[in-house]
């Protein structure tokens, strides 16, 4: 259980609900003339799942919207998800039938609600494309955009326990899958995520039963519904207490730039041993495995330092010597 929290910091967090724009970030739609945000879906009057405010083409205006949005499962037409800086590619989500994906082109992702697998497509995509999103802050706005404010109807989807062997027809463990497919790939690239397995594991725990309000409601409409901006905590703030935080950083992270191909191989795959073997192995070793290894890195990060003392020092003294051998 997290310890209390400060009036300033339950000030800053009370902006938690105020999630109004589907846009993928850093996103300057000023620089972007191709894009603009869109208040169609205002008061939800037009996709309840959707925010008040969405990013679409702007050579479409609100009535087409509304149009379009009449041939779609809920409502929910094509909005901007991923915007690729360097060479301007998109790729965006709605609801129907069917997706495809083409490397190196821009892509529409559909889905039969488009609130479930394409979000687990769409979010992947960026974890594999934009090092932003393997970062702690970055993650977090991801699941904020791709999950949260793109209608995820987590209180259906996580209804009971996710180990629990009797299930409603709409309970499915999507998120925890999403989640599953990041461990992998985390796996698989232990130093390009700035977060770690402990992480992950603390938000599968908190979509099926948590203290904070992040996760609670199936959209952003219900959300607003339940007044839960006055009435609960965002899990961000709690998790980016520098006191928590600590728990929840990979001592191996190393920023990286580059696209990450995780190998798809059955051989490359493994059980999530933290998920679901959970209370059937013992964390003592590697508890103290891990203990060690940041030990092993903090003591080597004292020694990076040292040597870059000496060879500021040696580099002075070079200097003194020249100085003293001139005319």
């Amino acid at each position: 259980m997290p310890h209390p929290i400060t009036m300033e910091e339950e000030a800053g967090a009370a902006s938690w609900c105020r999630r109004t724009r589907l846009s993928p970030p850093p996103l300057e739609l000023s620089s972007i003339s191709e894009w603009r945000l869109s208040y169609v879906n205002q008061e939800f009057a037009v996709c309840p799942s959707y925010p008040p405010a969405v990013t679409v083409p702007k050579a479409i205006d609100d009535d087409a919207l509304r149009k379009v949005a009449t041939f779609r499962h809920g409502g929910r037409f094509p909005v901007l998800s991923y915007y690729h800086k360097k060479n301007g590619m998109v790729s965006e989500h709605c609801s129907m039938v069917d997706w495809k994906i083409w490397e190196g082109a821009s892509i529409l992702i559909h889905g039969t609600e488009g609130t479930d697998s394409t979000l687990q497509v769409t979010s992947l995509a960026q974890i594999i494309l934009e090092p932003r999103s393997r970062t702690i802050r970055g993650f977090e706005a991801l699941i904020e955009r791709e999950w949260l404010q793109a209608g995820h109807p987590f209180q259906q989807r996580c209804a009971q326990s996710a180990y629990c062997n009797s299930k409603q027809k709409w309970e499915s463990p999507v998120f925890l899958l999403f989640l599953d497919c990041v461990w992998q790939i985390l796996r698989q690239f232990p130093c390009s995520f700035e977060f770690n397995e402990n992480f992950l594991i603390m938000l599968f725990e908190h979509a099926y039963a948590s203290q904070f309000g992040t996760f609670l409601g199936n959209n952003e409409s219900e959300r607003c519904k339940l007044k839960l901006q006055q009435k609960t905590m965002s899990l961000w703030s709690w998790v980016n207490r520098p006191s928590e935080l600590s728990k929840f950083t990979n001592p191996l992270f190393e920023a990286n730039n580059l696209v990450i191909w995780p190998s798809v191989a059955p051989q490359s795959l493994q059980l999530w041993e933290g998920i679901f073997l959970r209370w059937n192995r013992s964390s003592k070793y590697l508890d103290e495995a891990y203990e060690e290894m940041v030990n092993i890195i903090e003591y080597n990060k004292q020694l990076q330092a040292k040597v870059n003392l000496l060879r500021r020092q040696l580099a002075e003294l070079e200097t003194e010597d020249g100085v003293q051998e001139s005319p």
